[in-house]
């Protein structure tokens, strides 16, 4: 009897993997990576040897002249004054899936910046978005926080697979990575 049933889980299973798998968009490419972002900081954030929250003032939205982090506007004519420097938003282009936030914005620690970035979908639909940081971070699609993690780590790309919804057109994305120290990614 207990065969029979484990028998029918891996058949269900197989099925159920099985439809997932031919349910995926055929214009997915695999090892394609978004490599062009537009970034903007760094925002100071507290000193802290908590290595499992978020650091102080991780939380603030950095970004309320813009819109907020809930409701952001793209304006590459605006700067920004944070701890007395002045900030505008720059193109940043990597050659591979890694962005250094090292070279591209600061190798102080104890900071924050933003990644944002728009893309065009064919149809609406739900995919994996593949992310990875280090150290802490937060992801916003289209104004709606959709991943939020708190400790510092290592960069290990695409760490993290988020499902998210993308809809027909233009789709924002805004990424909010801090620096605790060492490598920024």
């Amino acid at each position: 009897m207990k065969s029979k049933i484990l028998f029918s889980y891996l058949i269900l299973l197989i099925i159920l993997f099985n439809e997932i798998n031919y349910a995926q968009n055929k214009s997915i490419v695999i090892n394609e990576w978004l490599t062009n972002w537009d970034l903007i900081g760094p925002f100071q954030l507290d000193k802290s040897l908590d290595n499992i929250n978020h650091l102080s003032k991780f939380e603030k939205d950095f970004l309320e002249e813009f819109g907020g982090e809930n409701n952001f506007q793209l304006d590459f004519n605006k700067e920004i004054i944070s701890n007395g420097e002045k900030l505008k938003w720059s193109k940043f282009v990597s050659k591979d899936s890694i962005i250094n936030l090292d070279d591209a914005i600061s190798k102080k620690s104890y900071i924050t910046a933003y990644a944002y970035k728009e893309i065009i979908f064919e149809e609406n639909g739900t995919y994996i978005f593949a992310l990875g940081t280090n150290d802490g971070g937060k992801l916003w699609i289209n104004d709606i926080e959709v991943w939020d993690y708190q400790s510092g780590r290592g960069l290990k790309p695409d760490e993290n697979l988020i499902p998210v919804f993308f809809k027909k057109g233009k789709n924002k994305i805004l990424l909010k990575i801090e620096e605790r120290g060492n490598n920024w990614e």
